[in-house]
Order: structure tokens, then sequence, then C-alpha cells
């Protein structure tokens, strides 16, 4: 039933916010340059990897694809950042236009289309790099990666970036856990009411 309710809502605010999905490109492609997507290799259920999308919001050399540029490219400054946690709000890598599209959240829409493609779902822990795994205990790992991995989760209602990794571990297990239609809505809802208003997830 989530599978569905992901799916339909996933197409329903596609086809709703299309004209701010076209702004958007537009207006990185043009402050930027190409890619106007950020695309890397993330680790989702069952410990497999799937490509999530995301529209740019930092600098970048432009020798890559309009589609966007591969999780192999070394002068990747977003690649690190997302990789490290190491961005700001006043990070000065962050563009223009990416400081408006990250404070409202637009940069995540695109992985609706992991959505619709079964690879992620609408609620769950936010998918890291393999190179994070390094971070958890083992059976927090296995945890996180026995779910599909969510555009947003308990983790990002309830905390903002300045919230330690510890923190934010123990939220996602606890949102795994209690994992249910209740939950599921109100992280949804809760989400929709923290990127109105601009807050840091």
């Amino acid at each position: 039933m989530i599978r569905a309710i992901d799916i339909v809502i996933s197409i329903l605010v596609m086809l709703l916010l299309s004209p701010i999905f076209l702004i958007a490109a537009i207006a990185i492609f043009i402050e930027s340059g190409y890619p106007v997507f950020f695309r890397q290799k993330r680790v989702g259920r069952n410990n497999e990897e799937f490509v999530m999308i995301k529209f740019r919001s930092m600098a970048h050399d432009n020798r890559f694809s309009f589609l966007g540029d591969s999780e192999q490219s070394p002068t990747n400054l977003e690649e690190t950042a997302e990789v490290y946690q190491r961005t700001s709000v006043n990070d000065s890598r962050i563009t223009k236009v990416g400081e408006v599209i990250r404070r409202f959240h637009i940069d995540e829409l695109p992985q609706m289309v992991n959505v619709v493609f079964g690879e992620m779902s609408l609620v769950g822990p936010r998918p890291d790099v393999r190179a994070q795994e390094e971070e958890y205990y083992p059976r927090h790992w296995a945890e996180r990666t026995s779910v599909k991995p969510g555009l947003t989760g308990l983790a990002q209602v309830m905390n903002d970036r300045a919230t330690s990794v510890s923190r934010r571990t123990a939220l996602d297990l606890l949102g795994i856990r209690r994992a249910g239609f209740l939950m599921y809505f109100w992280i949804l809802i809760m989400t929709a009411v923290k990127t109105v208003k601009g807050s840091s997830f």
C-alpha cells in the first residue's frame, strides 16, 4: 500500500510542480551552465546501490554532461560535500540559485523519480554513500539498509543540519522501528510544513 501511495503522490507532485522543475533547471543552467542535475551512487535497500538524482546547487567545472556528472568525478564539489556533510547555509561553494533551491528543498525534488522507479520511498532514512558505512555500527547500518531510503524521514523533521550523526542515526532507527501509516503521513505533513517555512532539514 505504501508503495502505491509513494507512486501516486510523487507523480501528482511532479505534475503540479513541473513549472518549478523547469524554472529551477533553467536558472541553474543560466547561472553556472551544465550539468543541471547532480547524480551520485547511494546505498539503498538490501545494501544495493542506485543512482540518486538532485538539482545541482554547488559550483562545478562544467566538463561533464548536461544530464549530470558521474560519481567518479574528482572535481565535483557537491559530491565531496554530500559524502562528508560539510556544507552550511553560508558555504561559499553554494551558488546563488543553489541557496534558494536548498532553502526550500527544491534540489531534492528530482528524487521523486527515484521513488517512482522503486529505488526510494517518500519516507525513510536518507540514503548514504558507500563510504559512510564505516560511520555506523554494523547492526545500525544493516537496519538502515533493511528498508528503502527516503526523500525525508524522522531525522529530517525532528532535527536540523547541526544535529550530531549519532542523534540522526537514533531517529532514523526509531522511524524504521515505528514505521506505519500514521508515522508515514505525519512525517510527510511535517516535511511540507518545514519546506514552506524554509526550515533546515
